[in-house]
């Protein structure tokens, strides 16, 4: 199932102002996931520099900055307008110097020198990416060499939980037609990701609600 650029501006400029409530209620887990088990297998480090894919209202960036500290960047790249006022307002409300906002597609990444990034960082975002084969194209570009890719996304619940997955149907009725498509992408993206990156690893969380890729860029 495809996904158009404009529709996913669109929609996200759309639900900005209500997508910090709707996404604690609909993955109040997910925070605990990034700080408990996606960060610290990052391995980052003080001066590195992290491509935020997908940024939103800037939900990821205290965790980033708490590890890679005031010498790090933060670049924070989404496709809303809109998505990125909310981050702007986190940025300043915090006064965090070392973070960029760009407006842009992850499948263009031209503004960036190559082997520039030493981490690329996508959650909830990557399997929504219309081109996600041509946004790892460009992500492997932009990285170090030994630089890594970490995205967390979700699907379905498994095992005994899948009961509940009709409720998470239901409770997406108000959020993008494109959110929905990630249950039929998300198996795929990991895929794509082994394909890209022969370096990576696996694993699933939550009941399988959640999944989490990491791969590493090749030495060079």
């Amino acid at each position: 199932m495809n996904i158009a650029l404009p529709q996913v501006r669109a929609e996200y400029d759309r639900i900005a102002p209500v997508f910090s409530l709707g996404s604690a209620l609909i993955f109040p887990h997910r925070a605990r996931l990034i700080a408990r088990h996606v960060v610290p297998r990052l391995g980052l480090r003080g001066g590195e520099t992290v491509l935020d894919v997908g940024c939103g209202a800037g939900h990821n960036f205290p965790y980033l900055l708490d590890k890679i500290g005031p010498a790090g960047r933060v670049i924070g790249l989404d496709l809303s307008e809109r998505m990125l006022e909310r981050a702007r307002h986190r940025v300043r409300a915090n006064g965090w110097s070392n973070v960029s906002l760009l407006l842009g597609d992850a499948c263009d990444l031209r503004f960036l020198l190559p082997q520039t990034i030493d981490v690329v960082f996508c959650s909830l975002s990557f399997s929504i990416l219309p081109d996600r084969t041509l946004a790892l194209d460009t992500i492997a570009s932009a990285l170090k060499s030994g630089g890594r890719l970490a995205v967390v996304d979700w699907k379905p619940y498994s095992g005994w939980w899948r009961i509940v997955n009709p409720l998470i149907y239901l409770s997406m009725s108000a959020l993008p037609a494109t959110n929905a498509t990630i249950f039929h992408r998300a198996a795929q993206s990991a895929e794509l990701i082994r394909n890209a990156f022969p370096n990576t690893e696996y694993g699933e969380y939550y009941a399988g609600s959640l999944f989490l890729v990491i791969a590493t860029a090749p030495d060079r």
